[in-house]
């Protein structure tokens, strides 16, 4: 089951990564809905770089898990990844004002919290 549970948090940190950039970027770009100019430019730079580094934390993550190696179902692993998390969602809370991916990011933190109570 613990392992069951690192799967689903860093899929669904991936999966969500590239929802949240298809919403929040891609579908104005393509629609037109942002007129060009020095805003726009750091508004999709900054959501594209924090989805960006979400998506290859979870899929790096995913790598590890299926490599066999054990680093993120050991103490320190755990710690890294919620301090990761923890990261993210004090950027999101920072400088992102809709709620998507606090929620996205709150859930993968419940699912690597309770891997990591399973693997007491």
């Amino acid at each position: 089951m613990h392992k069951r549970l690192l799967y689903a948090g860093y899929g669904y940190m991936a999966f969500s990564a590239v929802m949240n950039y298809m919403a929040d970027v891609l579908q104005p770009y393509l629609r037109h809905q942002r007129a060009s100019g020095t805003e726009t430019t750091l508004y999709c730079g900054m959501h594209s770089a924090f989805n960006f580094g979400q998506l290859i934390f979870g899929l790096t993550a995913i790598l590890l898990l299926r490599s066999g190696s054990d680093f993120l179902s050991r103490r320190p692993g755990e710690g890294l990844a919620i301090a990761v998390i923890g990261g993210l969602l004090a950027i999101c809370f920072a400088y992102i004002k809709f709620a998507p991916p606090k929620i996205n990011l709150a859930v993968v933190l419940a699912l690597l919290v309770s891997a990591a109570y399973l693997n007491i």
